[in-house]
């Protein structure tokens, strides 16, 4: 492993070298054979990686899950349009984390801090990419319509998308280009997170398309972020801070929101969707003042709604 972090440790020069300087690249393959489709052309450094690497991500079953779906979205919808591409943004985010955990294995010490001081980095200029186009718009008082919100989601996608190629092309290069090779069932380049079939796993369903929860969304939006909410156990802890957070004034909500009683939660796989809720106690001369509380709360920390039935 230390000749290999070691080895590891020149071809991140050199790969950061060839990124850096990706504009000046040409590309030696036979144009009527492009490495990648269209819609990637703009990664340019994407071309210079090999055709066994470039075959895996070409083929990456997000990607190929996200143009699945694309068909039974409605994305001439603004609202389901925003929340198909605000999922995959979570997707990929979720899919860079995990490649990064893969890659942080092979690093020295010394390798580690330069590449958290360059990930911060990139974060940083992401985040400075939409703030500066944020306040452009608003000082401008610059409205966009749906297909410009659209690109502006999609564009991000292509960002945490590039970046996790990037991060698993370095795990490559340790994993295989090396004297001493990771065994190929050992490696894990070539793997991808499936935030849509785990995160709900174990959870009965639920469709968000429904039209009672439909009504909800329009009777009680939220525009909090809670952070992530990647299990049931944590859409739970989420869903009572939400609920013991109320204000009085909004309903009249107990001073225990689940009143001892179980917590129900189901899962909306298509909008990556934890509905949580409480039941009330069967029991008699027992009252509860506001009902049953619930909650919608995607997996990257939007609430959607949150309210009390009678």
């Amino acid at each position: 492993m230390l000749k290999t972090k070691k080895v590891l440790a020149a071809l991140l020069a050199s790969a950061v070298f060839l990124v850096s300087s990706c504009g000046a690249v040409k590309n030696n393959k036979p144009s009527e054979s492009p490495i990648v489709p269209d819609s990637h052309r703009n990664y340019a450094f994407y071309e210079t990686y090999n055709e066994a690497f470039n075959a895996v991500m070409r083929e990456n079953p997000i990607d190929a899950r996200m143009e699945a779906e694309k068909s039974e979205i409605e994305m001439a919808n603004t609202r389901e349009g925003q929340v198909f591409y605000d999922r995959y943004i979570s997707i990929w985010q979720e899919e860079l984390a995990f490649s990064i955990r893969n890659l942080e294995q092979y690093l020295t010490p010394e390798d580690l801090v330069l590449f958290e001081e360059s990930q911060r980095s990139w974060e940083e200029s992401v985040d400075a990419e939409n703030q500066f186009s944020n306040a452009l718009k608003e000082s401008r008082d610059i409205g966009l319509g749906t297909q410009a919100v659209a690109n502006a989601l999609k564009y991000l996608i292509e960002k945490y998308r590039e970046r996790d190629f990037y991060i698993k092309y370095m795990t490559y290069l340790a994993e295989v280009s090396v004297i001493d090779s990771v065994p190929e069932a050992e490696q894990t380049w070539n793997q991808f997170v499936d935030p849509l079939s785990s995160a709900g796993a174990g959870v009965d369903d639920f469709s968000l398309d429904d039209e009672y929860y439909q009504w909800a969304l329009a009777s009680f939006p939220s525009d909090k972020n809670v952070g992530d909410v990647l299990d049931a156990q944590s859409a739970i802890a989420k869903a009572n801070e939400l609920w013991l957070a109320a204000p009085a004034e909004e309903a009249y909500w107990p001073d225990e929101p689940i009143n001892g009683e179980e917590i129900v939660v189901q899962y909306d796989a298509k909008y990556q969707c934890w509905l949580v809720s409480g039941t009330l106690k069967n029991e008699p001369g027992f009252v509860t003042f506001g009902g049953v509380p619930h909650a919608l709360i995607q997996i990257d920390g939007n609430v959607l709604a949150v309210w009390h039935s009678d």
